[in-house]
């Protein structure tokens, strides 16, 4: 028996001799000299400065002499650091640490031209985008070179780059979703052009160049960017931004062909995207690893360096942390029993903050904000922006979605499914009132809806569309509103450059001083 198990043993190992050392090395135990190119990437971090520290941190830890670090796009908008420094700031953390390239998103045209000027030629990295035309912006225009940058000249906006990483050129191409002159606002002089023409476009050129190894920094969500990988030949990596999808591992297009990866780091520095590559001598794909590294781990530092930065920054922001923006002479309750299961003063006057400040930029019939966003009450008294800030600390863009009174229905629905379990999902409503019994079953709750129409409230009716104000947490599925989630998946939701403590402090200060008491808008009814 013996002899039998050590010929079965023996005949394994010959046969082990002969399969390559890799065949039995796990993705564990795989070094950085296992592949040829790191990527280490970001999307969205809306200013959210308060991380970068920890992300500096990460980002020390895992660069090699192989590795880019890209950002995905929309830098600027969603803190008080923006609203301070207006990228300034931004610029400063991203030229300390080092990143080589960023496209331009939709946010990064949420003020003026001369804004994102300052940011460009603050930056030690070029930014990139091939399907804006800025020819008629005479900001802009100066500091767009139609060419390869090769190399790249900071301060600069080009199509596409190429960058030399452990003796492979890359060729890097920016891109820039179509909706931004709708979502943000840009300078009518700007064009945004189809972005599967301006990939192949500059795909070419960079072929001519013997570049082919191909990586697309892509503002245009997940959803574009699969149908990018699959209609457009050539690229290896989608690095991809503007939907905030948390992307674990790479999405694989292509995998039995040439293979396209698509990685997306979620938002706000709460990531670190990591991709290690390997290619064939043709040029193709043929072993990767990626993951996503939590930049909030209790496990990881700040970066003292990137510290002391924010702390400057940080003791500014303070003096507008102070700020007084108005006074109520009532507790706004934001008591998160309270907010979670029926209509609340301060719950009103957030659904009421996001429909008047929506108004000012489309056409909204209702807002709808979940119970679970609103973190703190306001004492009677003076109001300061920090307060608002503590109400509201998700900071959250406004989205506006196109929905049926159905929809619209199912939604209330839902919010009140578990009514006595004090859920997040418990809607604040504006422009819209309900009466419900709680004992119902679950989908037949709603006794009664009505739609602010005209200042007078008249029936929600099912076959009717209706625009309705939400932040984008709900807008992304958020507290199970699937409802939403599929509306935008649909291209049915407007994004806002507005977020949710801009439009409240906006709204105060509007109205000066707020006597608001709950009014009847959600009415229980046993």
């Amino acid at each position: 028996m013996k002899k039998i198990i050590l010929q079965k043993a023996a005949s394994i190992l010959l046969v082990l001799s002969f399969l390559p050392f890799h065949a039995f090395v796990s993705a564990a135990e795989e070094k950085p000299s296992d592949y040829d190119i790191r990527l280490l990437y970001t999307n969205d971090t809306h200013s959210h400065l308060e991380n970068m520290p920890y992300l500096h941190t990460l980002i020390k830890q895992n660069e090699n002499a192989a590795s880019l670090l890209l950002d995905a796009g929309d830098v600027f908008s969603g803190t008080l650091f923006f609203v301070q420094f207006l990228g300034q700031a931004d610029a400063q953390l991203m030229n300390q640490i080092g990143y080589d390239a960023m496209t331009i998103g939709n946010h990064e045209f949420d003020r003026t031209s001369q804004v994102l000027a300052n940011f460009i030629t603050r930056a030690n990295f070029p930014l990139l985008s091939a399907n804006i035309n800025v020819d008629g912006d005479n900001t802009l225009a100066p500091l767009y070179r139609k060419e390869i940058g090769d190399p790249p000249q900071n301060g600069n906006i080009y199509p596409a780059i190429v960058k030399e990483v452990n003796g492979n050129r890359l060729g890097i191409i920016g891109l820039t979703t179509l909706d931004t002159a709708i979502l943000s606002r840009p300078s009518k002089e700007i064009e945004f052009e189809n972005a599967k023409k301006s990939a192949r476009k500059w795909i070419g050129k960079l072929k001519e160049m013997n570049v082919d190894k191909i990586i697309v920094l892509s503002h245009l969500g997940i959803y574009e960017d699969k149908k990018l990988a699959k209609s457009v030949k050539g690229i290896d990596v989608i690095i991809g931004g503007h939907t905030h999808t948390k992307i674990p591992k790479p999405i694989v297009i292509n995998k039995k062909t040439e293979p396209t990866l698509i990685v997306q780091a979620y938002r706000h520095a709460n990531y670190l995207g990591r991709l290690d590559l390997s290619f064939n001598s043709e040029g193709i794909l043929e072993k990767w690893n990626g993951k996503l590294i939590n930049v909030l781990s209790k496990s990881v530092a700040p970066d003292p360096t990137a510290m002391e930065m924010l702390n400057q920054f940080t003791r500014e922001i303070n003096v507008m942390n102070q700020k007084i923006i108005g006074n109520t002479t009532v507790f706004l309750n934001g008591e998160s029993r309270d907010v979670r299961t029926q209509e609340t003063n301060l719950g009103n006057l957030v659904a009421d903050s996001m429909l008047k400040e929506a108004r000012k930029l489309t056409r909204a019939d209702m807002a709808l904000m979940n119970g679970g966003g609103i973190r703190n009450s306001i004492s009677s008294g003076p109001i300061s922006l920090g307060t608002i800030r503590s109400v509201l600390p998700f900071q959250n863009q406004l989205a506006v979605l196109t929905l049926s009174g159905a929809q619209i229905k199912e939604a209330l629905e839902y919010a009140l499914a578990d009514i006595n379990e004090e859920s997040g999902r418990f809607l604040q409503l504006s422009g819209l009132n309900i009466q419900y019994n709680p004992f119902s079953p679950p989908g037949q709750k709603i006794i009664e809806a009505l739609v602010m129409e005209d200042a007078k409230y008249a029936p929600l009716q099912a076959d009717k569309t209706y625009r309705v104000v939400v932040n984008e947490f709900l807008s992304d599925g958020g507290d199970g509103f699937d409802t939403f989630r599929l509306a935008k998946e649909q291209g049915k939701a407007e994004i806002l450059p507005l977020v949710d403590y801009e439009a409240l402090e906006s709204y105060i200060q509007s109205v000066g001083t707020i006597h608001l008491q709950p009014e009847g808008r959600i009415v229980r009814i046993s």
